[in-house]
């Protein structure tokens, strides 16, 4: 999708994202990608002709191989700077644009601003 039909493929890796983050969907299940396509707008069935075929497997797995062995990249999302990357996973997903933004600059400004920072992770959640 993405290299077929890149003009549509920003609004189907939105909903895709939103699908497994945010509502916990199995994306591995065909009837869930379907039914996620068809409510943006695209037909399934072109889509699943092109991944039986093996080539978006194949060049995702390429991409991601060349990111992991050359930036050492293993996450979404990976934040990357001139010279720092970090994988982040934020507890709330930001409420506006606003807030994404600031989230965004806040973790930039982590990254170039305190580079002697590896590792900082909460080792329990009250929620």
């Amino acid at each position: 999708m993405r290299d077929t039909n890149p003009e549509q493929f920003p609004v189907v890796h939105r909903a895709l994202f939103e699908a497994r983050h945010a509502e916990g969907a199995q994306l591995r299940e065909e009837s869930v990608l379907r039914s996620l396509l068809d409510a943006n707008g695209i037909d399934p069935d072109p889509v699943f002709i092109e991944i039986a075929t093996g080539r978006p497997l194949a060049n995702i797995r390429d991409e991601h191989t060349a990111a992991a062995r050359d930036l050492d990249v293993w996450g979404v999302p990976t934040f990357m700077t001139e010279s720092q990357a970090a994988f982040v996973r934020l507890m709330d997903l930001p409420t506006d644009a606003a807030d994404a933004r600031r989230s965004v600059e806040r973790i930039v400004d982590m990254l170039d601003g305190w580079p002697s920072l590896n590792e900082f992770k909460h080792t329990s959640l009250d929620r």
